[in-house]
């Protein structure tokens, strides 16, 4: 491992306290199941072939939805099927990754260890952030997460040391292609990158390659994306709409800073001004690039249809880097060396204990409802129906999802691991049971599912 990326032994204590403020957290979500999105997710990856998604991550710019997810699902799904426990475990991993990833960058741009363990824990959890935790889901976020914070990271600490030779400019090359795979908003790596070289380094020795380079992979990976038929921009959810970011900003704003519903339009504008003045006027250049951080990386989600707050993560670190900073320059000095320097992130993680406790039941309501409806089908599906034949036709008389659904043709595909079977239901107009090998009903409430046999020959 580069020196310049080490951990230093000493620094490991002070990245414990937002450890284990996670954990404590969020460790509940090792014990989640599956989401009905998934079964989206993983079907898509499951039914085409190794090669054709090899090719697809290299081939980044022929569109195709976010390929590296790959990567993730599609060993999972062959070794543990419908087992969430080693997709949480994977996920977690990421989660615990992306810390220390955060750590390291901020450490570095401050040069402060305190400053990085006090960030650190304010990025560490927000019980509104229950997606991150709770689903798998959200892999891709974690994945550029990891993409964005290792590229500045690396790139910081080789631009130390001289002008960005060979390998530094293919690892970002593979970090950017890596990152756009995993969702679209590593686009914006362009700009941390031009913001480096810009607060970093004297105008005299600039460098602005690596810009080059990233910006140009971007143009050619979104044309992909967004452009061609097929790509993301036949999906509304993902259709652009400026009108709409001043609402969406002011829910994720106010979920960010524990004021749902929405924050109010002072408050948001309040907070993008001092944003805005901070990458302005601060004399500090680690707080420029902080705000900066903050600023630049939520466009991406601002300009389409409203998530949950998971879609803020990335931008969550610049905020919390410059909060951070911002406690670390207005505290005594003494504790912020020697072996007081942990009693800062100490206090910081007990006294955002409570407020977390305080907001986590209403942060898991939007996710807890869909977890249990994979675990409890595939359940029934052990007990009544655990083999079909090849090629089977089923037809669901009667289930609790919605007309436009199609959860049961992608689950019931992946539990036979049968891309031939024919699943119709009654909701979406399929002709009656004849001709079905079986006839479903899946009720919801407790789940119960009654099997009867068809028509169809066997």
């Amino acid at each position: 491992m580069n020196r310049a990326l080490r951990i230093p032994w000493k620094d490991l204590a002070l990245i414990s306290p937002a450890v284990i403020l996670f954990l404590a957290m969020a460790g509940a979500g090792l014990r989640s199941g599956l989401f009905p999105d998934e079964m989206m997710n993983i079907y898509g990856y499951w039914r085409e072939p190794w090669s054709k998604l090899l090719v697809s991550n290299l081939l980044f710019y022929e569109g195709g939805y976010r390929p590296a997810g790959a990567f993730f699902y599609r060993p999972l799904f062959d070794l543990a099927g419908f087992n969430p426990l080693p997709y949480r475990l994977v996920c977690f991993a990421l989660l615990l990754t992306n810390l220390v990833l955060a750590y390291c960058l901020v450490r570095r741009l401050t040069a402060s260890p305190a400053t990085a363990s006090l960030s650190t824990v304010l990025f560490a959890y927000n019980a509104y952030l229950a997606d991150l935790y709770y689903s798998s889901g959200t892999v891709y976020d974690l994945l550029c997460f990891a993409c964005l914070a290792g590229a500045v990271l690396l790139y910081s600490a080789k631009r130390s040391k001289g002008r960005p030779g060979a390998t530094l400019l293919a690892a970002i090359v593979a970090l950017q292609i890596f990152g756009l795979n995993a969702k679209e908003m590593a686009a914006v790596l362009l700009v941390l990158l031009a913001g480096c070289e810009l607060l970093f380094h004297p105008r005299a020795g600039r460098d602005f390659r690596a810009t080059v380079i990233t910006a140009a992979i971007v143009s050619i990976g979104m044309y992909g994306r967004l452009l061609e038929v097929g790509g993301m921009a036949v999906n509304p959810a993902y259709r652009p709409s400026p009108d709409q970011a001043q609402n969406v900003l002011r829910v994720y704003v106010g979920l960010m800073f524990y004021n749902p519903p929405s924050a109010s339009g002072a408050f948001v504008v309040s907070f993008v001004s001092a944003l805005v003045l901070s990458v302005s006027l601060a004399r500090r250049n680690h707080i420029r690039f902080a705000a900066l951080w903050a600023l630049i990386t939520p466009l991406p989600v601002l300009l389409i249809s409203q998530r949950s707050l998971y879609v803020m993560y990335v931008p969550m670190l610049g905020v919390a880097m410059l909060a951070g900073s911002v406690l670390a320059a207005v505290l005594p000095a003494r504790l912020k060396d020697g072996r007081s320097v942990l009693i800062l992130p100490l206090a910081c993680a007990a006294l955002l204990l409570p407020l977390h406790l305080r907001h986590r039941p209403e942060g898991l309501r939007g996710v807890t409802p869909d977890e249990p409806k994979v675990r409890s089908i595939v359940a029934l599906l052990d007990r009544q129906l655990p083999a079909l034949p090849k090629g089977a036709r089923v037809y669901v008389d009667e289930d609790p999802f919605a007309n436009d659904d199609w959860i049961l043709t992608r689950l019931f595909r992946l539990y036979y691991r049968d891309n031939t079977l024919v699943v119709d239901r009654r909701k979406q107009n399929s002709p009656g049971p004849a001709g079905h090998h079986y006839v479903l009903s899946l009720r919801d409430g407790p789940w119960s599912l009654s099997v009867t046999s068809g028509g169809g020959s066997r």
